[in-house]
């Protein structure tokens, strides 16, 4: 048999006569027959607009696609072959169009609908297609409606009456009669590119306890924070109303704390149909850790109630971490929990209020991400949203590829560095070749800012951030930066010179990379006079300023200088190490990154495990004390007005401790060989980790006392470690052997 239908994009053909739709939920289904004797092949190529989940035959197989731009648009490719019956399937879709211009989907543009092609081979080379046509049968579902919003306009609220959900409509078998001919949406402008990476996964997460607080109303405790959608099922009168409450903590009652921190108001209902059984499920999904109910007519039995908790594939046993200080373990695992958990179609912000990618949160959680998994294909396509956002500003949008369009200029500056990050992990220069343009458009972009001197001044194209929330800048002397107006912008803010100094620094490599010498050397001499600029006319007395006008020696101009390197090494740098021990974590948990990569940097290695293990307010302890699961937003849940409970940009221990304290970095690019450079702090007295690289797992681990330090380390098959370690009077063994005084080279 064969057949070669087009597919079409198709939706219900009620929407396009709608002013101005929001919160559009639409059932699609097309039932087929097939003999699976003999089927060896049955791919299905799917997309949908703004978002959609896949049924095959009444089971949940996955959701699609991850959020694009329309002139760079993802597709899935899915294998159905396990899925199929013999004789009668059936395909269903909830598709959903949000309506709203915020940074999860691009949306808001009257564009709606679903995509998809399924190709069947035979045994005997036959080969038919099923595709979205006008045969497929819709249905407008209202039984999600709500005009409430989340967030900053992220998400509607889910006040699901049940009474007009249709049952059992993705089985095959459902009476469809009743239902409208899906509609041809003709000249659609999405250009379809394929989703590179694997689906998201889904597993169930059940309580971890439930309470009763009063006859009706349940608690329940996942035990950590969950990211993903509820499912209840339960039982009541038809007309019967029940409450639903997600927080992420209780309040002083000990009740969910719906009216979220984070600027949501997780509070909903659901009608209950009167069935014997009705199973309650929301489509978007939420962060939580707590769910309340109330007003049900019996208590929940075991099983009833779950979270269809979703992440980015993320493999349990490719990272670990213990040592001598517990909170410090502890400090570990929130921050990994946080990244597997904001680690969805792309490195969100946060899973509530945003709910969007922002590159600065890339930034950390990109590389913590990377010794979490080993697995490089997230970084790359992230790194494409925001080339791809290079159409709508050529210095590159903060946050992509959602409709929402934010422009931080200290944002934009560190994507290549993270894109020459991901050629060391990865060794795929073809992708730096690709992208060559884009970090093109984005030099030229700042370059009409420089001074005589090199230093970017008066820069008014993008907001200056420096750190986020305000109150945690260091009282950083500069009156205009984000928040206040673009234009007023002057003089020479040294963090952003800083930033820009490191662009140009990771574009030097990429360039490099590309055999592009003569852009290497244009550029080495931008560097080169930034270089003296910003010593000359932002570096006073020893220390760095926040302008070339104020006095003021702030720990981020002083810690983002150690982080990008622009200090020549004949200048002493006492001073700087001084201040930033002293000023310790004055800043927010995002630029605490660069605090202690600067630290490590310049071998200033107690200073940064002190911070790092430290008990201050500002402090990752302060969060594991607070009873935090994951990594915050901010260093504790009263210093941000509207703090998030898991908030992955706070991640930077999980990166510290692989490539820092461990020194488990690429030694060629795509990690043939193993850079390890440890460097132990004298507080700890022994550690091991786990992390994982594309080639596999690498177990490494130290002991020290007074004499010596001893090293284990082993690494995948193929891969062998370079090893060096700055003079610390200690005998060094590394898997039983005793290394010669000074020694440097190859371990194993």
């Amino acid at each position: 048999m064969s057949n070669t239908a087009a597919a079409a994009w198709i939706n219900d053909p009620g929407f396009k006569y709608q002013d101005n739709p929001v919160n559009i939920h639409t059932l699609f289904r097309k039932s087929f027959d097939i003999k699976t004797p003999g089927l060896v092949r049955a791919t299905m190529y799917f997309t949908a607009d703004d978002f959609a989940k896949l049924y095959v035959n009444g089971d949940f197989l996955q959701c699609a696609p991850a959020p694009g731009y329309q002139h760079y648009y993802y597709y899935q490719v899915i294998n159905l072959l396990p899925y199929l019956n013999n004789g009668n399937n059936c395909l269903a879709v909830h598709n959903y169009y949000q309506g709203l211009i915020n940074r999860v989907w691009n949306s808001g543009d009257l564009l709606c609908g679903i995509f998809a092609r399924l190709e069947l081979e035979y045994d005997d080379g036959g080969t038919e297609t099923i595709v979205t046509d006008s045969s497929w049968r819709c249905l407008p579902c209202h039984a999600y409606d709500s005009e409430r919003k989340f967030g900053y306009d992220t998400q509607f609220a889910e006040d699901i009456d049940m009474r007009i959900m249709p049952l059992n409509w993705q089985q095959p078998g459902y009476n469809d009669t009743a239902w409208i001919q899906a509609a041809i949406a003709v000249n659609y402008p999405h250009q379809l590119v394929r989703q590179e990476t694997p689906p998201l996964t889904w597993r169930k997460v059940f309580p971890h306890e439930v309470k009763t607080l009063a006859p009706g109303c349940y608690l329940l405790d996942f035990g950590r924070e969950v990211v993903g959608s509820a499912i209840i099922k339960t039982h009541g009168d038809e007309g019967a109303v029940i409450e639903i409450r997600h927080a992420e903590e209780l309040d002083e009652n000990g009740m969910a704390r719906f009216s979220m921190r984070a600027n949501c108001i997780y509070q909903e209902y659901a009608t209950l149909s009167g069935r014997e059984t009705d199973v309650i499920e929301f489509f978007d999904y939420k962060a939580f850790r707590y769910l309340e109910l109330l007003n049900l007519s019996r208590e929940p039995a075991a099983g009833d109630i779950y979270v269809y908790e979703r992440c980015h594939p993320f493999p349990e046993n490719g990272s670990a971490f213990a040592s001598a200080n517990h909170e410090l373990e502890l400090i570990w695992d929130i921050c990994r929990r946080a990244v597997r958990l904001g680690t969805q179609d792309s490195y969100l912000d946060c899973m509530s209020r945003e709910k969007g990618a922002y590159l600065g949160d890339a930034f950390v959680t990109g590389q913590s991400h990377l010794y979490l998994t080993g697995k490089t294909a997230m970084l790359k396509k992230v790194l494409a949203d925001f080339a791809s956002s290079a159409r709508f500003c050529p210095g590159i949008k903060a946050v992509a590829p959602g409709a929402f369009m934010q422009d931080i200029a200290d944002y934009s500056l560190l994507w290549p560095a993270l894109l020459y990050e991901y050629y060391q992990w990865s060794g795929d220069a073809d992708f730096v070749e690709s992208t060559l343009s884009v970090l093109g458009g984005m030099l030229q972009f700042f370059a009409p800012f420089e001074n005589a001197a090199g230093l970017l001044t008066d820069f008014t194209a993008m907001p200056i951030l420096v750190d986020w929330p305000s109150n945690l800048r260091d009282d950083y002397d500069d009156p205009h930066l984000m928040g206040t107006p673009m234009e007023h912008q002057t003089g020479n803010n040294t963090v952003l010179n800083l930033y820009y100094y490191g662009a140009l620094t990771a574009a030097l490599k990429l360039y490099a990379i590309a055999g592009r010498k003569r852009a290497v050397i244009t550029l080495e001499e931008r560097r080169q006079k930034l270089q003296r600029g910003i010593m000359t006319q932002l570096f006073r007395d020893g220390l760095f300023r926040d302008t070339e006008i104020s006095s003021h020696a702030s720990l981020h101009a002083n810690a983002l200088a150690l982080a990008v390197g622009v200090i020549p090494d004949h200048v002493d740098k006492t001073t700087i190490f001084r201040l930033v021990k002293d000023k310790r974590l004055s800043c927010g948990v995002y630029f605490a990154f660069f605090v202690l990569q600067g630290l490590f940097n310049y071998r200033q290695t107690d200073i940064a495990y002190e911070l790092l293990t430290s008990e201050d307010k500002q402090s990752w302890i302060t969060m594991v004390r607070s009873g935090a699961t994951t990594c915050m937003e901010a260093w504790g849940p009263d210093q941000k007005w509207n703090t998030s409970w898991c908030h992955p940009w706070a991640s930077a221990p999980v990166f510290i401790l692989a490539a820092e304290i461990f020194g488990l970095k690429p030694g060629v690019p795509g990690w043939s060989e193993l850079q390890f450079r440890p460097q132990v702090p004298a507080a700890l007295p022994h550690a091991g980790i786990t992390v994982s690289i594309p080639q596999g797992r690498i177990d490494a681990g130290f002991e020290q006392d007074a004499d010596e330090i001893r090293f284990s380390l082993r690494l995948p098959s193929g891969v062998r470690a370079n090893f060096s370690m700055p003079e610390t009077g200690k005998r060094i063994i590394i898997n039983g052997t005793q290394l010669n005084k000074g020694f440097s080279g190859i371990v194993a």
